[in-house]
């Protein structure tokens, strides 16, 4: 149907079908002429000072020529010279709407008496038209009207759709709910499994996990941030650390004792045909001595999540669904936001989200040893409380009682605008008992709600905590968590690549998935598929978050740092690699103070830019700005960067204005980290 000014009247004034009404509304929303002269309609016709067409001169109009044309009574050229009549002429324009309105509203046969017709007639004819009385005692005849009446503007009544469409839809979500119920029913009653089917109890994991402690409530907002003020390198700044992750939970004892529940009530005939079914069974390593395979040095637990491992001999992450044994050099990562528990012999240890685990070889008569790469990990009371933890070129020994909690992390503690980038410290927080630390010759014992720090020189600092972090403090998942882990765990399907699911998962509409997606890309170090996300169109959510994880995999340390910068370069190229790199970094206050800094960053917010992964540039530079000044975006928007924004921040940059606020004339400026969005 096109779109005439006839049209466009109908469609205002509502009396159009729907399947009409849909199209030319769609046609008026493309056509910005078509809006703006929606707008001189609805303008002109409400304008009280405005009279009716002359009847000479050069906007003359005749009343049947508007008639004509509302009835669609006009030959082609004459319709489209009313039209542009009315276009140019706002008494036209209001003239045609107003009848067309009035028409539209009536919604019946207008009854008009005669008397008021033939007068009307009189009128338009003028005086001279009237013929004199003549006496006569004959009644004259009422002539016929010289015109016909003119049809009622009446939309045509829509006709009644059959009863299946009507009543069908509803009939149908009905009898899907009574489905759904009816078989929810069926698997909540099933009848339960015969008891010579029960599961086998393993007597060594029954033995060496005691009660679980109940989790103490966490404070908002701590970190390492008092283990910090201790440290060994007074000059470096304090950051603050994600907060977000738990401890795993460890659900060994309940299941323990149900099965040993089963146990009793089998009796003697449940135990003789155990018996029969583990004599069938392939022989396992026996788990009064050890719980390792033979040649391994850790177990990996069966997860209930996505668990990732990757070994020296095929160094791509696969995916781990059952029991795994490890062997040196294996590592383990936990994607967010599912956790993982790692046997080594006798201790058991919980790794948070995020967090990846590279086993070490050892002796027959040396600890466990293993690296924290990064993230956080979690020691509940041990039954061998010695082993060896590995970071950034250091080894720390431990020795914890057998009552003891406490929490092990990699703490970043570069300052924003940093440019030697340092390698992480361990941070270790002691939620009970106690824990005695050696490195370098130095030895540091820690009491219960104690903190330490040790940097990658070797140094020790320690010092109260006033309260511990949710992952350390919460030994059970929270209701968000949760939801989160049954949201991401449906995008993973049997059979189909790792990276191929993840990446997939970028496209979900729901943010806290996009966020997921771009950690578990950070996790697995994979920078070519996080680095194009980085200037991904229309899509500010995964920009952002995108932003913030390859800021969090520089802070790990140099060598993290310089990968970062050669795939900025290689996407970017050097020029705009190397400022995109110092926007991740970050710039101090002194450099920012520098006339050229404000002007370099507010012209890479201009349109004229249109170089590949400019996207992200933009929003680099944007977030650069808003977090040294200490203003909103301004109304700008990367992905349509002309406009009031971008002019904005111009007038701000003529005006001198480029500035940090009083509140930051200290100097530090907070970066951002995933513990603050």
């Amino acid at each position: 149907m096109r779109l005439t000014l006839r049209t466009l009247l109908a469609w205002m004034d509502d009396t159009l079908k729907s399947s009409q009404v849909r199209e030319i509304g769609k046609q008026v929303g493309d056509s910005p002429f078509a809006q703006e002269l929606t707008e001189r309609i609805n303008r002109v016709t409400r304008q009280r000072r405005l009279s009716v067409p002359n009847t000479s001169g050069p906007d003359a109009t005749d009343p049947n020529v508007v008639a004509a044309y509302l009835d669609n009574d006009l030959e082609a050229d004459e319709v489209a010279e009313f039209e542009k009549k009315c276009l140019t002429s706002d008494v036209n324009l209001a003239e045609v709407a107003s009848v067309h309105q009035i028409l539209s509203l009536l919604g019946q046969k207008v009854k008009v008496p005669e008397g008021a017709r033939l007068r009307m007639y009189g009128l338009v004819k003028g005086r001279e038209a009237i013929a004199p009385r003549r006496k006569s005692s004959r009644r004259r005849e009422a002539r016929e009207p010289v015109t016909k009446p003119i049809q009622p503007w009446v939309v045509p009544e829509t006709p009644r759709r059959p009863w299946i469409e009507r009543y069908g839809p509803a009939a149908a979500c009905v009898l899907l709910i009574v489905l759904s119920s009816w078989a929810a029913w069926q698997s909540l009653t099933a009848p339960p499994p015969p008891r010579e089917t029960r599961p086998t109890v393993r007597l060594d994991t029954v033995a060496e996990q005691p009660a679980a402690a109940s989790p103490t409530p966490p404070a908002a907002g701590v970190g390492m941030g008092a283990v910090a003020a201790a440290g060994a390198s007074p000059a470096a700044p304090t950051q603050g650390q994600p907060d977000n992750a738990q401890m795993v939970r460890n659900e060994r004892p309940a299941a323990a004792a149900a099965a040993g529940e089963l146990a009793s009530a089998a009796g003697a005939p449940a135990a003789e045909a155990d018996k029969k079914a583990k004599a069938d069974e392939p022989a396992k390593p026996n788990p009064e001595t050890t719980k390792l395979f033979p040649g391994s040095v850790a177990t990996l637990e069966k997860p209930d999540g996505v668990l990732l491992r990757a070994t020296e001999q095929n160094p791509d992450w696969e995916r781990v669904i059952d029991e795994t044994p490890l062997k040196p050099g294996d590592r383990v990562v936990a994607l967010a936001p599912f956790r993982a528990a790692v046997d080594l012999e006798k201790l058991r240890v919980l790794l948070s989200a995020e967090t990846e685990l590279r086993m070490l070889p050892r002796t027959p008569d040396a600890p466990p040893a293993f690296e924290l790469v990064h993230g956080q990990m979690v020691i509940r009371k041990p039954e061998a409380g010695k082993f060896r933890v590995a970071f950034a070129g250091q080894t720390v020994d431990v020795d914890a009682s057998s009552d003891a909690v406490f929490g092990m992390e990699r703490v970043n503690r570069n300052a924003y605008g940093q440019q030697d980038l340092q390698a992480q410290s361990l941070g270790v927080l002691c939620q009970e008992g106690e824990v005695t630390l050696k490195i370098s010759g130095k030895t540091q014992t820690l009491k219960a709600m104690h903190a330490a720090l040790l940097s990658p020189g070797g140094q020790i600092g320690s010092s109260p905590a006033d309260a511990l972090p949710p992952w350390l403090s919460q030994a059970e998942p929270s209701a968000y968590e949760l939801q989160l882990k049954e949201q991401f765990i449906k995008l993973f399907h049997p059979g189909r690549p790792l990276l191929t699911e993840i990446v997939g998962a970028l496209d979900d509409e729901r943010p806290e998935v996009k966020q997921l997606a771009v950690e578990a890309l950070k996790s697995m170090g994979d920078l070519s598929y996080l680095m194009p996300t980085l200037s991904r169109p229309d899509d500010p959510v995964a920009r952002r978050e995108t932003m913030a994880a390859i800021h969090d995999y520089m802070m790990r340390g140099p060598d993290s740092a310089a990968r970062v910068r050669e795939e900025l370069n290689q996407l970017l190229g050097e020029g705009l690699g190397g400022e995109a790199y110092h926007m991740l970094i970050g710039y101090t206050p002194a450099e920012f103070a520098q006339p050229d800094v404000p002007a370099r960053l507010v012209s890479l917010l201009s349109p004229e830019h249109q170089e590949d992964g400019i996207i992200g540039v933009r929003e680099l530079a944007l977030a650069t700005l808003k977090q040294l000044t200490g203003r909103d975006d301004l109304g700008y928007n990367p992905d349509k960067p002309a406009g009031k924004g971008f002019d904005a921040w111009n007038d701000l940059l003529r005006r001198n204005e480029l500035r940090p606020p009083a509140t930051r004339s200290s100097g530090k400026v907070k970066a951002r980290t995933k513990g603050g969005r």
